[in-house]
């Protein structure tokens, strides 16, 4: 009976180790694998990719994770896209109008006729009103050269509090949306186009220079009172 028993945890062991054996080996398979429900990245040589564009374009993070990234902006969700969202993918800008309208009606419950959108075939755009004249605060135009958009920002960003007696909390919202309708990682594309324009630049954007950020690739010019953000999706690199 004891040998029996020693012969069976003998087995079970083996079990064990082949099991996480084989586990290893499946991890380190290239391409896409689901662990714990998450999922990864693996090279050609079997290590996991961090921080970096996987080459179908999955933006993966420092510990090598892609996940949808979902935001709460002016009390609607709003689903970030999966990987960066060219202008030719965006189309119709059909994924981004439920989110718009309901934004749209908080701004016009909190700044009646004073904040309005323009929807178009090849832009967004954001205004302030004033005596019946419209001045935009924020474009969005699609840039079918780079299959990207020029970001064009023409406003105070404000401190990015949550002060809603400000009209620039509610600007800021906005902005935040207009990037999270673009990129996969939105915060950290708004806080390196916010540090840019409102001053700091820890991202480093240079006039004229294309930056990676991301998932995106971020190339500013200077305009007579605007600063316009061209924004097209970042290549992988090393494959």
């Amino acid at each position: 009976m004891r040998k029996q028993k020693k012969n069976l945890k003998a087995a079970v062991i083996g079990l064990l180790l082949a099991g996480a054996a084989a586990l290893n080996a499946f991890a380190g398979t290239p391409g896409w694998q689901q662990e714990n429900g998450r999922w990864h990245y693996y090279q050609p040589d079997g290590s996991l990719l961090v921080s970096a564009v996987t080459p179908d374009g999955y933006l993966v993070d420092e510990k090598g994770v892609w996940e949808q990234k979902a935001f709460s902006i002016l009390n609607q969700k709003v689903m970030a896209p999966e990987r960066f969202c060219g202008a030719s993918q965006m189309g119709d800008w059909s994924r981004i109008i439920e989110p718009l309208n309901g934004i749209n009606r908080q701004i016009q419950t909190v700044l009646p006729d004073k904040r309005v959108f323009h929807l178009y075939t090849d832009s967004l755009v954001y205004c302030r009103v004033s005596g019946g004249k419209e001045t935009e605060l924020l474009g969005l135009y699609k840039d079918t050269d780079s299959d990207g958009y020029r970001l064009r920002l023409s406003l105070d960003l404000g401190k990015r509090d949550l002060d809603l007696s400000k009209a620039s909390t509610y600007d800021y919202q906005v902005f935040l949306f207009f990037c999270a309708a673009v990129s996969a990682d939105p915060a950290v594309l708004a806080d390196a186009v916010y540090c840019s324009w409102q001053g700091g630049n820890e991202y480093g954007l240079k006039n004229q220079e294309l930056t990676a950020v991301g998932d995106t690739l971020i190339c500013y010019e200077a305009e007579d009172g605007a600063g316009i953000y061209s924004l097209s999706a970042r290549p992988p690199e090393g494959f």
